[in-house]
């Protein structure tokens, strides 16, 4: 730890804890804002990795928070894709901390999405096409997307005898 008490260091360290005490960051996510103030790789190492030291950092509870904010409005696949942006080996932290989102799950908020935006569409008016699409687009499966239409439309249906 040579660079403990270097000026430099303090600011990076001080930084990142500022950064950290509003959120949760990824390691990746600090490295990015610290390279707008310092070209000093080594040094940002070493912030980075004391920062992990003594816990104020941890992409796998980043990961666990990121998830439970999003489950309620994307898909795994949508989930996964971003995640993969920011921390390394997402997909292998997500299936090692049993994280994995069930199918159950995703249908039960797919359909939960379909009737928050389509609460007060008349029920011949509700194009199939473009729900999958919507779907799709927040990340669920293809399989998920049309079980989700199916069970919402005979949810309307029941809503509407």
């Amino acid at each position: 730890h040579t660079y403990l008490n270097m000026p430099d260091f303090k600011f990076l360290y001080k930084k990142s804890l500022d950064y950290l005490s509003r959120r949760e960051h990824s390691s990746k996510e600090i490295l990015a804002k610290l390279m707008q103030h310092s070209a000093d790789n080594d040094l940002i190492s070493s912030v980075i990795d004391r920062l992990v030291e003594q816990k104020y950092l941890s992409d796998s509870r980043y990961v666990e928070v990121y998830i439970n904010s999003k489950k309620s409005r994307y898909g795994l696949q949508r989930i996964k894709y971003t995640l993969n942006d920011k921390v390394d080996n997402a997909s292998d932290m997500i299936a090692e901390l049993g994280l994995e989102i069930s199918n159950e799950e995703q249908l039960a908020t797919a359909v939960d999405l379909l009737t928050r935006k389509y609460r007060y569409v008349e029920y011949d008016l509700i194009d199939y096409n473009k729900c999958i699409r919507f779907l799709c687009y927040r990340g669920f499966n293809l399989s998920i997307a049309k079980d989700a239409f199916k069970e919402f439309k005979s949810q309307i249906k029941n809503d509407d005898m």
